[in-house]
């Protein structure tokens, strides 16, 4: 049998008011499939969501502590981070989402979503993700192993 998890920032498109809508979430590694990294505390997340009719615009912040090890000196440290968020969500049909052969930069802040819901979970992992260094320092006078 599989288990299906219910997503913590499952939008309902049609409950949000036309407007502007706060959430606040805190998460876990878990919610957001990052079990492989080690989080100092609660993940949490801090959006507005700006409806009009079926687009909605979320903006907001994404506040995490992970445990890190320094590539220098190879000693664990904990940082924090508070990443924002940047989002439109624009309704489609079905079957007519919009395919297209060269990206332009507004397509880097649009999703696109045709049923009666959209996920924030993805964006929110992906933010995580890609505020991680690849090769963190725990300071920046950091002398390496000695």
């Amino acid at each position: 049998m599989v288990t299906v998890k219910k997503s913590k920032l499952l939008i309902n498109v049609n409950a949000v008011p036309n407007g502007v809508t706060k959430i606040s979430k805190e998460l876990d590694a878990n919610d957001l499939d990052l079990g492989h990294l080690e989080f100092c505390s609660p993940i949490k997340v801090d959006l507005e969501l700006t409806k009009n009719a079926n687009n909605v615009r979320v903006t907001g912040t994404v506040d995490f502590c992970l445990k890190l090890i320094c590539v220098n000196c190879l000693e664990e440290f904990e940082r924090q981070f508070s990443e924002k968020v940047y989002q439109e969500y624009i309704r489609v049909a079905a079957k007519k989402i919009p395919f297209v052969e060269q990206l332009e930069e507004v397509d880097f802040i649009r999703e696109y979503y045709s049923q009666d819901f959209f996920d924030l979970s993805p964006l929110i992992h992906d933010i995580i993700i890609l505020a991680i260094p690849l090769a963190p320092w725990c300071r920046v006078d950091c002398k390496g192993i000695e």
